[in-house]
């Protein structure tokens, strides 16, 4: 995981971005995409919001998935992130 901050004073934007990188087993990327379409990005949409970005590599290192989340700052991003972990707890008891 990997955290940036970006900044844009013309408009006085900040935001916290969250890099996620995941490598996926070789030959199992779509399986994977079904899945997380299905089961995992609902979830996140509803306690952590819409992605800035997803995406997936073509070219280099191949079965590589990139998530891109935004918040306002640390505090956001962790209490989001523990709203989501409890209910996934809850779900699995």
């Amino acid at each position: 995981m990997q955290q940036n901050d970006f900044k844009s004073s013309s408009k006085g934007i900040q935001m916290l971005v969250d890099i996620r990188r995941y490598t996926i087993v070789p030959g199992m990327l779509k399986a994977y995409l079904e899945v997380y379409e299905r089961h995992g990005l609902p979830v996140q949409r509803r306690h952590v919001g819409d992605p800035l970005g997803y995406f997936i590599s073509e070219v280099g290192e191949l079965n590589q998935v990139v998530h891109l989340w935004g918040y306002e700052d640390a505090a956001d991003r962790q209490q989001r992130r523990a709203q989501m972990e409890r209910v996934l707890i809850c779900t699995e008891s």
